[in-house]
């Protein structure tokens, strides 16, 4: 082929390509913004929902014979709508535009430009002529729509277009929940695994993926680091959820946030590759806490050891690091485990340190061993210590029993007392006992056993008697007292062991009256009838002392009085003497009572003991009698006088009586002769 011919042939190609080009683009769309023309039904024009936006495209008349009359857009569904403003503008022939502004009724699905529009300028689009149309359109739903536009000649031929448009979806997820089976806010977990299930709603296009975080925290609840991230895919539903469980021991205790973000709608439904993205999500504060209560100790005010009353108080103490303290369980068992005395569940303050505190008390609590026991501490993420805290205790109401009697080993100068001791509870083990009375030595308590010992006390007087209080105390607290009387051997050697303890001539005291409840100084007097050892037991400025009756000591008329304290002294008192005592230790020559022997009888003295402060001169003695007060005295001479007087009286009457009998014989005779 020559080149001629292949020039020709090209230009015929061209040319034909040319007339193609030309019929397709009959119906041209271009955007009202920077996108290229691009011809209908195999392009999209793509804006967004709920914003109004300028739809541009032109109509070519490339026809010779007929004139285009009347052009029609119907929009396909309620989701797309007219807004105001509508415009053609008419391409024609040597550059005459003509611009028709048209206004329509924007509640309507369709608009129609014809000739009745074209303000008298006759046919709509001449033949050869083009025209642009724009339209203010908007759509509600997301989604991909064909609006139909029709185009109608001065033949009545009519032509059909579809403008392609796609409305995005720019409405992002909302309304992202925590589903019930996730954890509450601040929730206490005591396992080291987190479920999370949450849920959301898109309005068009469905929920796409859920990103789910669980946060490590300090105490401020910044995120140091994500323990566990994962990105959950969804079902595209308009309301769909997204579950995941993380689990493990990287779950370590401490404080979390459950982080819900980037939830983000399905891109392939209607967004054409691109999300709606929800940024904001939700959060939860979360607690793991695995590890139960440690140090659980019990606090200085909780009753230990041995106590004497029918109450015990216990106070319990543990420690939590990252959630507080709900309850102790506090028991108070006998300890032969047969019943619970006493069980009470106390709540606490539900601090990281916490305490509880309870106090049993009643007479159930009867004497005898208990354990106070504490377990079942629990935390709020409900992790239990059970092993707890115990402690062993006492109750011991009841005083020891305490047994006195003279030891063998005593002698003139020496008195040992042997003291027996009984309890039965919590016993008197490594405690000693103590004495107080007898003489002015010490009073050493030693020797035997912890319920056997013995108070010994040296350099006292011959035949001497003492009285003794001695008094134990068990572990608890109670303290037993036992008083007893009890004398040397007797100076001449002989003598034994007594059990109350021997008074003077190595006899007893049997009977001790107590008057020593208040200061004899304060009662003023103490007025007693007392037999052959018997003693009274008085309070003289605050020192105790005895005044009695001494074996063989008694007579019709006369009473040996012995006063002992720190030392003795007697007196021999006929009725209505008086003896003045200084009972000072030592002596200060002053006498500080005075003893009266009122009367005897029936083998009794009665006796009266009066307060006295009566100075006397050193060297006189410390006991000094007073005898009664004076009757009239009588002296000899005068008695013998009386004596005679008496006499010659009883002579005068014997006479008289000899005269009186002669004369009465005398008369007989006479009258006889």
């Amino acid at each position: 082929m020559n080149k001629q011919a292949k020039n020709a042939l090209l230009g015929v190609l061209i040319f034909g390509v040319t007339l193609s080009i030309l019929f397709l683009m009959s119906f041209v769309l271009a955007d009202f913004a920077s996108w290229s023309a691009v011809a209908d039904e195999g392009n999209i024009t793509t804006f967004n929902e709920d914003t109004p936006t300028l739809l541009n495209f032109t109509v070519n008349n490339t026809g010779t014979a007929h004139n285009i009359t009347s052009v029609n857009i119907t929009l396909p569904t309620s989701s797309l709508s007219f807004s105001d403003g509508f415009l053609m503008n008419l391409i024609a022939t040597g550059n005459v535009h003509l611009i028709v502004n048209t206004s329509f009724d924007v509640s309507t699905a369709s608009a129609n430009w014809s000739n009745n529009t074209n303000e008298g300028f006759g046919d709509l689009i001449p033949n050869l002529t083009s025209a642009e149309f724009q339209i203010n359109i908007s759509g509600t739903a997301p989604g991909k729509y064909n609006i139909s536009v029709k185009i109608t000649d001065d033949a009545g031929a009519q032509t059909e277009r579809n403008l392609t448009i796609h409305v995005n979806d720019t409405t992002t997820p909302y309304s992202v929940t925590f589903m019930p089976t996730s954890p509450a806010q601040t929730a206490n977990l005591s396992v080291r695994e987190v479920t999370i299930n949450v849920s959301a709603n898109d309005t068009h296009s469905g929920i796409g993926s859920f990103n789910i975080s669980l946060y490590l925290t300090n105490e401020s609840s910044t995120a140091n680091g994500a323990a566990n991230s994962s990105i959950i895919h969804s079902g595209g539903a308009l309301n769909d959820t997204g579950y995941v469980n993380f689990s493990g021991s990287h779950l370590v205790d401490g404080f979390y946030i459950i982080n819900i973000t980037s939830i983000n709608d399905n891109p392939d439904l209607i967004n054409l590759g691109t999300n709606n993205t929800n940024s904001t999500g939700v959060q939860r504060n979360i607690t793991i806490d695995a590890t139960p209560p440690t140090t659980v100790i019990f606090n200085s005010d909780t009753d230990s050891g041995n106590f004497s009353k029918r109450e015990v108080i216990i106070n319990a103490s543990a420690n939590a690091t990252y959630t507080g303290i709900d309850t102790f369980n506090i028991s108070l068992y006998l300890t032969n485990g047969s019943s619970v005395a006493n069980t009470s569940m106390v709540e606490a303050n539900h601090a990281l340190n916490a305490s509880g505190y309870v106090n049993f008390s009643g007479s159930h609590l009867v004497d005898g061993f208990y354990l106070i026991n504490v377990t079942g501490i629990n935390d709020t993420a409900n992790n239990v210590n059970v092993t707890g805290v115990q402690l062993n205790i006492t109750i011991d109401t009841v005083a020891p029993s305490i047994t006195l009697a003279k030891s063998s080993s005593s002698d003139k100068n020496k008195l040992v007392i042997d003291i027996a001791i009984t309890d039965s509870t919590s016993g008197v083990n490594g405690i000693a006992c103590t004495a107080t009375g007898g003489g002015t030595g010490n009073i050493a308590i030693g020797g035997g056993s912890d319920t056997s010992q013995t108070a010994t006390q040296e350099g006292l007087s011959c035949s001497s008697s003492n009285v003794y209080t001695i008094k134990c105390k068990d572990h608890a607290g109670n303290t037993g007292s036992k008083e007893g009387t009890f004398s040397t051997d007797s100076c001449s050697g002989g003598g034994s062991p007594g059990g109350s303890g021997p008074g003077p001539g190595g006899s007893e005291w049997i009977t001790t009256f107590i008057e020593d409840d208040e200061p004899l100084e304060t009662r003023g007097s103490i007025t007693k009838e007392l037999a052959e050892r018997h003693r009274v037991k008085i309070n003289v400025v605050g020192v105790v002392h005895y005044i009695g009756i001494i074996a063989d000591g008694l007579t019709g008329t006369s009473a040996t009085i012995q006063v002992s304290s720190s030392h003795e002294q007697e007196s021999t008192l006929n009725i209505g003497e008086t003896a003045k005592v200084d009972v000072s230790d030592p002596i200060d020559n002053v006498y500080d009572l005075s003893i009266t022997l009122n009367s005897i009888e029936s083998n009794k003295a009665s006796v009266t003991v009066l307060p006295l402060q009566e100075s006397y001169q050193a060297g006189e003695p410390s006991i000094t009698p007073s005898p009664p007060e004076e009757e009239e005295e009588i002296v000899p001479g005068e008695l013998a006088g009386a004596a005679r007087s008496l006499a010659w009286l009883w002579i005068l009457i014997v006479v008289i009586g000899i005269v009186v009998v002669v004369w009465v014989v005398v008369r007989k005779r006479q009258k006889a002769g």
